[in-house]
């Protein structure tokens, strides 16, 4: 094996440099999986980069078979044929998983000769039809359309499928990682980006929410036949009664849709009801395949129910298994054998990397906390925050800003106090994170965006954001029943799903060495919970505490 430095795309710092050197030792040792703490700014896209670029090349009998379809073949005996040729090149290639699609575009920008990048249906029009994209193209009603289609490379999703699968450095998410069959992802690296998001990935991956009153729309229906009982016996009889109802609508919509033309209005909503009762099939079918492979949470309230996996140490074998080196990178591992159990990981090692970024650049404030703003007192004390808030934009007011609210309900309490400030911006019905940060990039003057879900993903980089304020600990509500079930099984999975989202909320302005910001923190519970935590914590964000 060449050394990996020798694949890095551009001249590696110092501490990329230890850190390769560090995986590279690790995959000598035959380790196949390899979980890296690395602070904001430490390269972590490199260092999957060059992994990636270190990997063999797909073998030419492998590219054959995506040029000719054999490799997506369905009837069986052809399909068992060309799966056993697609296993037989061993491990080749690799796949860079993230979460969300900015983070897909982020290595997109940042390695666009040497990467390719394959995202959802939705995200690529139909060039048959252009009112549509791919997943509610005119094929899914049409076999044969779909592979003229195919064989003529006009369709621009199974282009770039085709393109990631033969690509020694596909980008994807997890998502779409996990719905490729087996025998098509025989990699040599999974590089799992961001990967303290990769539990909740996973456990998403297999969830099923049923809102009754949107399936009974899609299907034309005054009204669905609850789910009553949160038995597993009886959800599990209810949910595959509903699956082969879907499997029977499904098929009806796709033929429905190649005979509207003209009518673009009845064409939207048929597309939309089409999507509705798709996503759900789809996600039935991969639940019910996965049901006794861990423990099932049911929740059955008035207008949805949910089926949701507790523990996703068994399921996350689907994600791994079809790598021979799998590297879990995170500026946020907390806690890293507890992270390595809830993953079903048992042997492993752990590198940390140094920060390379001055502490004193960005500083987190939190002695100015003094309201605890717990399920108890938040509604009592959430008034005097907002006066700290007051106090914190008004110092920075020729300064963009990001204020993390954790929740909608503070969202709102935000909206109403500062309801005459025109720099604030709101997460609210209509923006999306996308459009807060848009609107955010292009105003001239010093705006703030206030959202309870800017915590992951966001870059604030230099002007941007040269201050953040967390209104409360993101504790999960336990309003949930799968996060009450585990927060009365495992307190410290609980604290270290807070801690988590913590580290990754006060990440997202300072984001370069020349960089700076300030964060505040303003939960009264926030010394004690870090005093408690503090063995656990990355160094990198112990050095910002004050």
């Amino acid at each position: 094996m060449h050394s990996l430095l020798a694949h890095f795309p551009g001249t590696p710092r110092h501490t990329q440099v230890e850190a390769l050197q560090k995986i590279e030792r690790a995959i000598k040792n035959n380790k196949k999986f390899i979980i890296i703490c690395a602070p904001t700014g430490s390269g972590k896209s490199h260092i999957g980069a060059t992994l990636a670029l270190s990997s063999k090349n797909a073998p030419a009998g492998f590219l054959q078979m995506i040029d000719d379809m054999t490799l997506y073949e369905k009837d069986d005996y052809s399909r068992y044929v060309n799966e056993e040729m697609a296993y037989s090149f061993g491990n080749h290639r690799s796949a860079v998983c993230t979460v969300t699609k900015a983070l897909q575009d982020q290595y997109n920008d940042l390695f666009q000769q040497h990467s390719v990048v394959f995202k959802g249906k939705s995200n690529y029009m139909c060039q048959v039809d252009n009112n549509r994209d791919v997943e509610a193209a005119p094929c899914v009603a049409d076999p044969a359309l779909k592979k003229k289609c195919q064989i003529n490379k006009i369709c621009d999703y199974y282009n770039a499928r085709d393109a990631a699968l033969g690509h020694k450095f596909a980008v994807m998410n997890y998502n779409a990682f996990l719905c490729i069959p087996s025998h098509m992802k025989q990699i040599e690296y999974l590089i799992c980006d961001e990967a303290s998001e990769l539990e909740e990935s996973i456990a998403d991956h297999y969830t099923v929410d049923i809102q009754y009153m949107k399936l009974a729309s899609a299907l034309g229906k005054s009204k669905i036949d609850k789910l009553t009982s949160e038995n597993l016996n009886d959800g599990y009889q209810w949910l595959r009664d509903l699956g082969e109802e879907l499997k029977f609508e499904y098929d009806k919509f796709a033929h429905r849709l190649t005979k509207i033309k003209s009518n673009k209005r009845k064409l939207e909503v048929e597309i939309g009801n089409f999507r509705t009762v798709k996503s759900l099939y789809d996600k039935i079918v991969i639940l019910l395949s996965n049901w006794y492979k861990t423990e099932i949470v049911i929740e059955c309230k008035p207008d949805n129910v949910t089926f949701t996996p507790l523990y996703v140490n068994n399921l996350s074998e689907d994600l791994f298994k079809c790598a021979k080196h799998v590297v879990l990178m995170s500026a946020t591992i907390i806690d890293p054998p507890n992270f390595a159990r809830q993953l079903g990981i048992k042997d492993y090692e752990y590198i940390e990397i140094d920060n390379t970024f001055d502490p004193k650049k960005s500083p987190i404030y939190c002695k100015i906390a003094k309201y605890n703003l717990n399920y108890t007192n938040i509604d009592k004390n959430l008034p005097y925050v907002m006066d700290q808030i007051e106090k914190i934009c008004d110092h920075y007011n020729d300064k963009k800003g990001v204020v993390h609210t954790h929740s909608f309900k503070i969202t709102e309490a935000v909206q109403r106090k500062f309801k005459k400030n025109k720099r604030f911006i709101y997460r609210e019905p209509g923006i999306n994170n996308e459009r807060l940060m848009q609107i955010h990039t292009d105003r001239s003057d010093a705006s703030v965006m206030v959202s309870p879900s800017l915590t992951f993903g966001t870059d604030l980089k230099d002007d941007l954001g040269r201050f953040q304020i967390i209104i409360k600990l993101p504790y999960p509500s336990l309003g949930s029943k799968k996060i009450k079930t585990l927060f009365e099984r495992d307190k410290a999975w609980y604290a270290n799903k807070m801690l988590n989202e913590l580290v990754q909320a006060c990440g997202r302005c300072t984001r370069h060495a020349e960089d700076y910001s300030d964060t505040f923190i303003l939960d009264g519970q926030t010394i004690q919970a870090l005093k408690m935590a503090w063995s656990k914590l990355p160094s990198h964000f112990k050095a910002r505490i004050h």
